[in-house]
């Protein structure tokens, strides 16, 4: 009997020495957890806590306070244990490592107990799940833990794109598309792509009307070559437009604007974010066929089209004929058409060519020019095509041999200062045929 009394009692005593030490109250009301957020480029999960608790007083006098203990990662499908977690962080001490009393900052990759992930698989999607355990400790004994789950947020991710992306287009008729960069979360301010076209020809670049990027180029973009490269100085956005590209469709098919060596880069962290690129795919059709009409609707040309290769570039130029023609499209010999470098300034107009010299002593070289103008509806004139012959300095008849002929045509013009016979008796370009241009001849007779 006395010995039952003394089991009741030893019974009773450790009742209420564990209500003392060991009681935890439940507190998942008092634990949250607000402004997760995982940067991707240096992979650090931080987040902010509130955790509070009655503190509790032992048999021995200490005081046990709520502490956040342990954090575990752990993909979002899967039942969490030692064996099937992803990711993994633990720390025995008494306050977690790499917390404050109301943040915590972790680093993946590295190893337990130094505030890091243990594993070295990287966060890389959203799809992850972490879990705080938190516990009353008095000396080394864990007394309780409560867990508490929520999902990563998304990763910072940019685009590279053009828009539109897609529609159907016609051959010689000009479009536009917009050069974008866009980023999901983290601001940017440097970016850089790569340019290749199929079936579209590149001529012209222009400022975007609104949300301009702003870069200052270490690579500037150009017609023939629109690649970038660039960073905005003292700023950051999450959406610009680096420029606006006129398009010309050059042959029917699928026409492609395809991106490469893409990269956006984090205002604060100055890292690369990752980067997806958006190419562009147009289906092309021919365009009506010109019908071919009579002046004053086809375009005349007013140049010379025997000339000799001189140091200036030389001047392809006539008239419109129609006050209504606002482009030309000019190709040399079987490339493409483009207005790029054409000036039309009311019924004239004029662009600069490059030309084919011929070799020494022979025939003249011929650069073939075709060309036709289009109105504000895109209507367009029958084409008309002219050859420009490049004679051998001297070479007046253009025979191939600098002779007693060219003497004798260049004889009818010498002393003219203007309304040459034959215009290539102006052997130096001033317009005259004079002493110059007659030692000139001397020089090259054969």
């Amino acid at each position: 009997m006395q010995t039952s009394i003394i089991k009741r009692i030893a019974a009773l005593i450790f009742s209420v020495f564990s209500l003392l030490f060991f009681a935890v109250p439940a507190f998942a009301s008092d634990f949250t957890v607000s402004n997760v957020d995982y940067d991707v480029s240096t992979h650090r999960l931080n987040f902010d806590y509130s955790l509070s608790g009655s503190p509790i007083q032992a048999l021995d006098g200490s005081i046990s306070t709520y502490k956040l203990d342990s954090a575990h990662l752990y993909n979002s499908t899967s039942t969490y244990d030692a064996t099937t977690q992803v990711i993994y962080y633990y720390d025995g001490g008494y306050q977690l490592s790499g917390c404050t009393s109301t943040h915590c900052s972790f680093v993946d990759g590295q190893t337990s107990g130094t505030s890091g992930w243990s594993d070295s698989n990287y966060i890389s999607s959203a799809n992850y799940n972490i879990v705080l355990y938190t516990g009353l400790r008095s000396g080394s004994c864990c007394t309780a833990y409560y867990s508490n789950t929520f999902t990563l947020p998304s990763s910072p991710s940019a685009q590279i794109v053009v828009t539109p992306s897609s529609g159907a287009q016609t051959v010689g008729v000009p479009f536009n598309v917009d050069v974008k960069v866009t980023s999901n979360a983290s601001a940017f301010n440097a970016a850089k792509a790569q340019f290749s076209f199929t079936n579209l020809s590149v001529t012209g670049i222009h400022s975007p009307s609104s949300n301009a990027c702003n870069f200052q180029y270490t690579q500037q973009p150009t017609t023939s070559d629109p690649s970038f490269q660039g960073a905005m100085y003292n700023s950051s956005t999450t959406d610009c437009t680096v420029y606006t590209l006129t398009l010309t469709p050059t042959s029917t098919g699928t026409g492609t604007i395809t991106l490469s060596n893409g990269s956006v880069v984090s205002f604060e962290t100055n890292n690369p974010i990752s980067t997806t690129l958006q190419n562009g795919s147009y289906t092309i059709n021919a365009g009506p066929t010109p019908t071919p009409t009579t002046s004053p609707d086809q375009l005349t040309v007013t140049s010379l089209l025997d000339t000799y290769y001189l140091s200036s570039p030389y001047t392809l130029a006539g008239n419109t004929n129609n006050s209504l023609i606002t482009d030309v499209f000019i190709k040399q010999g079987t490339g493409s058409y483009s207005d790029s470098g054409v000036t039309v300034s009311g019924t004239n107009w004029s662009a600069p060519e490059t030309l084919v010299t011929p070799a020494p002593s022979t025939v003249p070289a011929d650069n073939t020019f075709s060309f036709y103008g289009t109105d504000a509806s895109n209507n367009q004139t029958a084409s008309s095509t002219v050859d420009v012959k490049v004679h051998n300095l001297a070479d007046i008849n253009g025979d191939g041999v600098v002779d007693l002929t060219d003497a004798s045509l260049f004889a009818v013009d010498y002393g003219k200062t203007s309304n040459l016979t034959y215009n290539l008796s102006d052997m130096n370009g001033d317009g005259s045929a004079d002493l110059t241009d007659l030692s000139i001849l001397a020089k090259h007779e054969q």
